[in-house]
C-alpha cells in the first residue's frame, strides 16, 4: 500500500488498463505546453508552479507509459531527478512479466525489510534494508515517517531499491519519495543487494547526466531573462551552435514569453 492509500496491484491495474482521459492528453508539443501552464496557473500541485516543471513530469510519465494524470498526482521533480512513490516502481516492473519472473516481499519487521526479484535469464537478487542503515544516512528524525511507521518506509525503501538495481531499463532511474532527503542533500544512496552493501552505482551502471531534462527543471525556475540567456548558453556549448533541440528551444521561447508578460 502506497501513502495515499493504494496497493501496488491496484497501481500495477491503473498502469496497464486505458484510462478514459486518453482523449484529452496531449499529442504535441504545443498541446504539452498549453497544458502545462493552465495546470502551473491553478495552483493545485505544489512545488509543480512552472509550465516547465509541469511539462517535465508529463513528458517522465509518458516516457514511463503513465497516464497524465497519474503522472502528475504520482511524480514530483527534485533537482532534476523524478521522484515517486516505491509501489509505482514496482508497478513498473511487474507489468513487465516477460521481464520481471517475480517482485516479493520476503520478510517485514520494525528493524528491516527485504524484497527478492528474478530477471528473466538471470539469478534471483534481493535487497535488504534496515534501520540501521536509515540511522546511518541520518534518516530517522522526530516526527518523520521513520519514526511513525518505520515497517513500512523499510519496505518501500527495500522495494525501491531492488527495483533501480535489477530494472534499470524500466524504472530509467526514478527514484522512490523514500529517498527525497538524500537526493536533497547531493548523497548517493547504497543498497544491499543479496547481503552485499553497495554503493547504487556499482550495482548498475551510473545514469548518465539527463541534460534535457535538468535544462527543464532549472529553467522553470529561471526569475529573469538573463537566467534564461545564460541556461540557453550552457544548451549551445552542450549541444553545439544551433543544434539545440527544437523542443528546448520552444520550451526557452515559452519561459521568455512568460517573463515578460506576453
Amino acid at each position: 500500500m502506497d501513502t495515499n492509500g493504494h496497493t501496488t496491484t491496484e497501481t500495477a491495474i491503473a498502469l496497464r488498463q486505458p484510462t478514459a482521459m486518453a482523449a484529452f492528453e496531449p499529442r504535441t508539443f504545443d498541446q504539452a505546453m498549453a497544458m502545462a501552464e493552465k495546470i502551473a496557473k491553478s495552483g493545485l500541485l505544489g512545488d509543480l508552479n512552472t509550465p516547465e516543471k509541469v511539462f517535465l513530469v508529463m513528458a517522465t510519465g509518458a516516457e514511463l507509459g503513465i497516464p497524465l494524470t497519474a503522472a502528475l498526482r504520482g511524480i514530483h521533480i527534485i533537482k532534476g531527478k523524478a521522484v515517486t512513490s516505491a509501489d509505482l516502481k514496482v508497478s513498473l516492473c511487474l507489468r513487465r512479466p516477460d521481464l520481471c519472473e517475480f517482485f516479493r516481499l520476503v520478510s517485514s519487521t520494525d528493524e528491516e525489510a527485504t524484497y527478492e526479484t528474478k530477471r528473466a535469464g538471470c539469478e534471483s537478487k534481493s535487497v535488504t534494508f534496515r534501520m540501521k542503515d536509515a540511522e546511518r544516512a541520518q534518516l530517522i528524525k522526530d516526527d518523520s515517517n521513520w519514526k511513525k511507521y518505520p515497517r513500512v518506509m523499510l519496505r518501500h525503501r527495500a522495494a525501491s531499491e531492488l527495483a533501480t538495481a535489477v530494472y534499470p531499463d524500466l524504472v530509467m532511474g526514478v527514484y522512490a519519495e523514500e529517498e527525497r532527503e538524500e537526493i536533497e542533500a547531493g548523497a548517493a544512496p547504497s543498497v544491499i543487494v543479496s547481503g552485499d552493501v553497495q554503493p547504487l552505482s556499482q550495482v548498475v551502471d551510473a545514469e548518465p547526466v539527463d541534460f534535457a531534462a535538468d535544462y527543464l527543471a532549472r529553467l522553470g525556475d529561471c526569475a529573469d531573462l538573463a537566467a534564461v540567456d545564460a541556461l540557453s548558453a550552457e544548451a549551445v556549448s552542450h549541444y553545439g551552435k544551433g543544434k539545440t533541440p527544437d523542443a528546448l528551444k520552444d520550451a526557452t521561447k515559452a519561459r521568455r514569453s512568460a517573463l515578460k508578460g506576453e
